[in-house]
């Protein structure tokens, strides 16, 4: 069995839900404490309330050169049990109905593997700046509280990507979240209904006016999470609603939260609803990037691509990655697909040879730029 599925495996075994990231934290400072006396546990669990903070190892290398950022999550969606980890062909998987983990343990075998090779054959690199990230599938949590002071590279490499293997991600959508909360007025259902202002009935007269759904080719609006009320025989005091804006324009963010904000200003002068209270709460939960394609660092992964025999199609997603928040703190990063898929379910698997070939791309993107 080759270094790099055998470090896959005993990391697959070692559960890492957020916010527990600390065991598998302390196995990848073991396997590089020997190649590096530069690890840096950085302070962002005070603010994520993970048990580590954020891993960052620093590689000497070729002063010469700018240095480079690799980096990958340490977390995973929850996991309840050990997985029971059986290889078929050119397919990894688990037995037992748990989640295998390659998102983002395959990404972190990669870096560790390639590592190991640059130091052992003595390969021309720059600086390499080492990240494995926590609490990413909770909101990317532990690149929003790096400690930045610990990061010299202004280029980067994210290996948790789903895609095909030829489809590295350029570009990626922002996204903000909303919560609408309705105070009414509660009241028995029977005995006084009359008095009672209906927190639900308003807020679903807010939720109607929303539009959802793909609005654009570059923006969906989503309300994922509706409550309120404590029980049948009472007219709801309280209601909320949650949702996200996600794009690639933060223009058409901005343009539709305003129009949130419009529905819930004419809801709170609601004659019907006058005593009632309505609140909008909007937070940023990570930018859009994008890194255009005649830019070097591409030009540089293309390259990579094409020495392999593989023609690169540099594409978009409309989801987030560490890579948004590495973007936000002047970090140009880009993701690398590993060759998972079905990530957060029990389905989920790794294909062999896009591991593998995920893993020569990564050492010739580093060869390509120290060239």
């Amino acid at each position: 069995m080759r270094n790099i599925i055998k470090t896959f495996i005993e990391m697959s075994e070692i559960l890492s839900p957020s916010r527990n990231e600390k065991d598998l934290a302390d196995y990848i400072i073991k396997k590089v404490e020997k190649i590096s006396d530069d690890i840096i546990v950085d302070s962002s669990y005070k603010q994520t309330k993970s048990n580590t903070g954020n891993i960052i190892i620093k590689i000497a290398g070729n002063k010469k050169l700018k240095p480079l950022m690799l980096s990958a999550h340490l977390d995973t969606v929850e996991i309840d049990k050990k997985p029971d980890i059986i290889i078929e062909k050119n397919i990894i998987r688990t037995a037992n109905n748990v989640i295998l983990g390659a998102d983002c343990k395959a990404g972190i075998a990669i870096i560790i593997d390639v590592i190991n090779e640059i130091i052992d054959k003595k390969i021309n690199h720059p600086p390499l700046e080492l990240v494995f990230t926590t609490c990413e599938e909770i909101g990317l949590l532990g690149t929003r509280y790096i400690d930045k002071k610990y990061l010299k590279a202004k280029e980067g490499i994210v290996l948790d990507n789903e895609k095909e293997i030829n489809h590295p991600v350029i570009k990626a959508v922002g996204v903000d979240n909303f919560d609408i909360l309705v105070r009414g007025r509660a009241a028995h259902a029977g005995v006084d209904i009359e008095k009672g202002v209906s927190a639900i009935k308003l807020i679903s007269k807010i939720i109607n006016e929303i539009e959802t759904g793909r609005l654009s080719k570059d923006t969906t609006l989503n309300i994922g999470f509706v409550e309120g009320g404590s029980g049948i025989n009472t007219v709801p005091e309280m209601a909320s609603a949650s949702g996200e804006v996600r794009s690639f324009n933060i223009n058409e963010i901005i343009e539709r939260e305003n129009e949130i904000k419009k529905i819930v200003k004419k809801a709170s002068g609601n004659k019907e609803f006058k005593e009632a209270d309505v609140r909008l709460e909007i937070k940023k939960r990570f930018d859009a990037f994008e890194i255009l394609e005649d830019d070097e660092l591409i030009k540089k992964i293309g390259g990579a691509y094409k020495k392999n025999g593989i023609r690169p199609e540099f594409v978009k997603s409309f989801g987030g990655t560490d890579a948004n928040n590495f973007y936000t703190i002047g970090i140009k990063t880009v993701n690398i697909p590993t060759g998972m898929r079905d990530v957060h379910t029990s389905k989920e698997y790794l294909k062999i040879d896009e591991f593998l070939m995920a893993r020569k791309i990564t050492l010739d993107i580093i060869k390509e730029i120290a060239e």
